[in-house]
């Protein structure tokens, strides 16, 4: 049997490096030590952290059965030391400080594996002396009426509300902050996530894994736009970009003329210097407002403020250019939901919601080490991996490798981990480009704002909507004719 584990993982690289990776990051001794370091009154019987996270790992990848058969199979194959309700009630309990420090950690070991010569985005050269970072918050949604207090209760429900942090430069997430209430707001949050972000910071320089601390640049939408946020985006040498809320007063410096310009794609922008806040405020701040004009969209400029003065040393075109970046924790939090299908919750209280979205962001990570190994192979941008066509493939080698393989001997070929420069070799080795991994073009499709029909009887015939089309058409081709 151990040949015939060996013999599989050859024959499947993806499984085996997604295997080896998952090793390196979340190796047992690591799982374990950080429960205990983080897991204030919680306790450990017989079923362990580490054997808990790797649980539902495998249930969340293989998604051919449900999460409760999954567990009975595990039970069956001793993989499972305690019950099935004792593997659901420890995940409802597991404490949040435990979930926090999992993507913290996680996102460290997934740093060391990332190519250097491959990021998801070149930043423009006058934003090189900062690290970059994305903010934003997601409500985890989709729970299950499952628990006595929600049965009853008609709705959909809400699980929790996360914020997360986005390095912009390789999408890796970074850190999360969350709370157990979904209605609560992401901006009380920020100072707990800016703390754990400068933590994680200062590690990695006292690690010797970075010479220098570059100062923080933090990019957020409109909700963080008011006077606290970017006093919290100031501490520690950092700087912000936000884009302006209109309820936030802006009054122009006088002394400081206006100033114009077009942007990379050939719109017009203004950049003006001033206070933001109401006059007469002590907590005022002097910020600069960057207006990009988009006529073709009512009323919808982008409009951002940043402590970022000097316009000639960062020129509004590439903060224009980051913002833009900015999405990239919106395409996140999307692949997060379907490519990983967090709209399936295993656990129905919000601390089981919270852990599952952590790890679902931990193999979101490995994900994108994964396309970066692969975009380099075929000489690519990283963009042009579709990362959920090249996770599908990962799913189906992790299918067959599970119903095959011994987990004895998979865990005796792939423990103890290999170290990152030995890791990194494998997936250069191993992972190779497929076209079939092409992101597909996107779809334009015209919109059908204002020709909405509603069909007596709630349903119609897809040959008469067929054919009236086509009536339709013969008519305006005939005025046309006329004309």
């Amino acid at each position: 049997m151990k040949s015939l584990t060996r013999h599989l993982l050859d024959r499947l690289p993806l499984a085996k490096v997604v295997l080896m990776s998952f090793s390196f990051v979340m190796d047992h001794a690591s799982l374990d030590q950080l429960f205990e370091e983080h897991r204030g009154k919680a306790y450990t019987r017989k079923l362990s952290f580490s054997t808990l996270v790797y649980l539902i790992r495998d249930a969340l990848i293989s998604r051919q059965e449900g999460t409760r058969r999954h567990l009975e199979r595990a039970k069956a194959n001793q993989q499972l030391p305690a019950s099935v309700v004792a593997f659901y009630g420890k995940l409802a309990r597991l404490p949040l400080e435990v979930s926090l420090a999992f993507v913290r950690h996680g996102a460290a070991q997934v740093a060391q594996l990332l190519p250097p010569d491959s990021p998801r985005w070149i930043a423009p050269a006058s934003l090189a002396e900062f690290d970059l970072c994305a903010l934003d918050g997601k409500v985890v949604k989709h729970v299950k009426h499952r628990l006595k207090a929600t049965r009853a209760v008609r709705g959909k429900l809400q699980g929790a509300k996360l914020q997360l942090a986005q390095d912009m430069r390789s999408g890796l997430a970074l850190a999360m902050n969350c709370h157990e209430d979904a209605d609560c707001n992401e901006v009380r949050l920020t100072q707990g996530l800016l703390q754990q972000l400068h933590a994680r910071r200062q590690e990695q320089l006292d690690g010797g894994r970075t010479a220098t601390l570059r100062p923080l640049l933090c990019t957020s939408d409109r909700q963080y736009s008011d006077l606290s946020c970017p006093r919290l985006f100031q501490e520690n040498s950092g700087h912000f970009l936000i884009r302006h809320n209109r309820t936030l007063g802006f009054e122009p410096d006088p002394q400081r003329p206006a100033q114009e310009g077009t942007d990379s794609r050939g719109r017009r922008f203004k950049q003006e210097w001033g206070w933001a806040g109401k006059q007469g405020r002590n907590d005022r701040l002097y910020v600069r407002r960057i207006t990009l004009f988009r006529p073709e969209l009512d009323d919808d400029d982008v409009i951002l403020l940043t402590d970022l003065l000097d316009a000639v040393r960062y020129p509004a075109v590439d903060l224009l250019e980051l913002y833009l970046q900015r999405w990239g924790i919106e395409r996140m939090f999307q692949a997060v939901t379907e490519v990983f299908d967090l709209r399936h919750l295993i656990g129905t209280t919000p601390k089981a919601a919270i852990f599952q979205s952590a790890l679902c962001f931990v193999l979101y990570n490995i994900l994108q080490v994964l396309r970066s190994y692969v975009a380099a192979d075929a000489q690519l941008p990283v963009a042009e991996v579709s990362g959920e066509k090249l996770f599908d493939d990962v799913r189906d080698q992790l299918g067959a490798w599970a119903l095959l393989a011994e987990p004895a001997d998979t865990i005796e070929q792939l423990f103890p981990a290999l170290p990152a420069a030995e890791l990194q070799s494998q997936l250069r080795t191993r992972l190779r480009w497929r076209p079939l991994w092409r992101k597909s073009k996107p779809r334009t499709r015209p919109s059908q704002r204002g020709r909405t029909i509603h069909v007596k009887g709630g349903r119609s015939s897809v040959f008469k909507l067929l054919e009236a089309e086509k009536q339709r058409k013969k008519r305006e081709k005939h005025k046309l004719a006329r004309r």
